[in-house]
């Protein structure tokens, strides 16, 4: 993984957690801990190894970023969340045969496969989950995002499990309790 990949999340948390301050949500100073924490994990997981990503991939990755964060964000408004789901895969239809043309057949089969559906399951599962969190909470559970993809990449494809990502994948999900019991600390 490389240094766009934190300029990506990075991006995500900055956009959702701004709109989370915006409406008014308090960031305890246990919750301020755990998203540090979850977020020194994340930078231990990716950066080293990685080198810096030219101006313009930079500049697209943090506006891909802030798109991955407001798409959370309207999701929080999503009454069913898989015909809302379906309904935005369903609008990118046009871009994605245009993008097909110059495809092979079993790349653009991959692309559907991997786009539509297990991209489209993983939102809609989101969407319904997304309702029932802060701001705060949503975007520090999305730091979970690359830790379930290096766990995945371990028991699917063989990768290896090396302490640096051990180490990493307890401070992200430690850092995520940290913040989801924050706020019960709040209300009592």
């Amino acid at each position: 993984m490389t240094a766009a990949a934190l300029i990506l999340f990075g991006a995500v948390q900055l956009t959702m957690l701004l709109y989370g301050v915006f409406m008014g949500e308090r960031l305890t100073p246990l919750s301020m801990l755990g998203l540090l924490v979850s977020i020194a994990g994340l930078i231990y997981l990716l950066l080293p190894g990685s080198s810096a990503p030219p101006l313009g991939g930079a500049l697209l990755m943090t506006v891909a970023g802030a798109a991955w964060g407001w798409y959370s964000l309207l999701g929080k408004g999503a009454t069913s969340p898989l015909a809302t789901t379906a309904g935005n895969f369903a609008r990118t239809i046009p871009f994605g045969f245009f993008a097909s043309l110059k495809g092979d057949g079993l790349g653009v089969l991959c692309a559907v496969l991997s786009g539509a559906f297990a991209s489209g399951l993983g939102y809609a599962i989101w969407y319904g989950v997304i309702r029932q969190l802060s701001v705060l909470k949503a975007s520090s559970v999305q730091l979970c995002v690359p830790i379930l993809t290096a766990l995945i990449g371990a028991v699917f494809l063989g990768e290896a499990l090396t302490l640096r990502v051990v180490l990493a994948c307890i401070a992200v999900l430690g850092g995520i309790a940290l913040v989801l019991v924050s706020k019960r600390q709040m209300e009592r």
